[in-house]
């Protein structure tokens, strides 16, 4: 679904995060989904905008565990 297909339907709450393995990523995002729920409740859904490619966030994330 693209952002503008969310407009008028469903507020939404957008992550920007920078590089992956930077200090804010690796600081920071991972506090993310100890509160997701408790935003997702409240209505909106959650998108995270980064530039990185597939594979590094798959790197990222098996990093994190």
């Amino acid at each position: 679904m693209s952002l503008s297909e969310y407009k008028g339907r469903q507020n939404v709450v957008l992550v920007f995060f920078p590089l992956a393995f930077s200090p804010v990523c690796s600081h920071q995002l991972p506090d993310l989904p100890k509160d997701l729920s408790r935003i997702e409740s409240l209505g909106p859904v959650v998108l995270g905008v980064s530039a990185d490619s597939h594979y590094a966030h798959e790197a990222f994330a098996r990093s994190l565990g």
